[in-house]
Formats: C-alpha cells, structure tokens, sequence
C-alpha cells in the first residue's frame, strides 16, 4: 500500500479500541472515523471523518498522535494546534471514574456545551463540540438552606437557621 508518511502512535497502538492504523493506506486515511483508547484511561472516537493525512507535519511527515495526544486518568487532551484536522466533534469516555456524580470541565470551567452521554460500571462517555483539555471532576452541591435541628427531645438541639444566598444590590 501507498504511505507518503508515519503516523506515530506507539502509546494506542494495539490498545483497546485504537483504530489500526498500520493497515491503512493514505486513501483510507483521508475519511477516517478514527478511536484513539490508551486502553487503561480512555478514549477518544470521531463519528465524522477525519482526513489525517493533513495532519502531517510537511517538514518529516509525521502525524504525532504520541505528542499530541494525552489520556491520562481523568483528563483526555488533544493539541489542537498540532493536529488541526482532530479538532471536531468527538465521543470521550473516561474508564475507572469512581465519582458519585461527576462533571465535564473543558479548560478547567464546567463544559455546558458538552452533552453526557453514560456513566455506568465507572465509564463515563460525553460528546465533546471540539477539543482542548477535558477533565472531570465530583459536581460540588451548594445547600439552599442549613441542616436542620433535632427534634428537641433529651436537650437536644432546636430547629437550623435557614441559609437565604446574599443578592447583589442592583447599581
């Protein structure tokens, strides 16, 4: 088959559901629908094609997914810069999550333009709009008012004040 570059993958190679892509030609590499799965942390899947061919960097002709790529426990990041053609729509799935209730953070601020799709058996799968760092992390819960009281039996404590949030005055 015709191969006018490398494409640099050894940390997905053959792991989990990693697309295989020593098989595939240059042809095949231009409508991609391309899984990157580190098979231990999580993965990543395109449900539109990818033409990784423009990927390369023209100087060595190298695609380099090991570079540009991090799954790592609770994080799956892609340099966009690098890998312009990565950055679209995509499927993560975080594995191991042991969260009770966790949430997507892009760039460190909650993602609301992120949908989830699953969290079950500790994967956690999201559609992602684009690519940048995503993390996760609990959903922190804010009481609307304060704990309330016991029932005053054996001295006990009486009912909880309430918690009323403070408004900023209108200037």
């Amino acid at each position: 088959f015709t191969r006018t570059f490398l494409i640099r993958y050894e940390k997905f190679r053959g792991k989990g559901r990693t697309t295989a892509l020593d098989s595939l030609d240059d042809i095949n590499l231009q409508s991609l629908a391309l899984i990157v799965d580190d098979g231990a942390n999580g993965r990543i899947e395109y449900s539109t094609a990818i033409d990784i061919t423009r990927s390369a960097d023209n100087n060595n002709k190298i695609v380099d997914l090991d570079s540009n790529i991090n799954i790592e426990q609770n994080r799956i990041e892609i340099n966009s810069s690098a890998l312009t053609e990565f950055n679209k729509n995509a499927r993560i799935s975080f594995y191991n999550v042991s969260f009770s209730n966790p949430r997507i953070l892009r760039d460190g601020f909650v993602c609301d333009a992120c949908t989830r799709v699953s969290y079950e058996s500790g994967v956690l799968t999201y559609n992602v709009p684009g690519f940048s760092a995503y993390t996760i992390e609990e959903t922190l819960t804010v009481p609307t008012s304060g704990p309330s009281g016991g029932d005053g039996s054996g001295g006990g404590g009486g009912g909880g004040g309430s918690y009323t949030p403070r408004q900023q005055n209108a200037t």
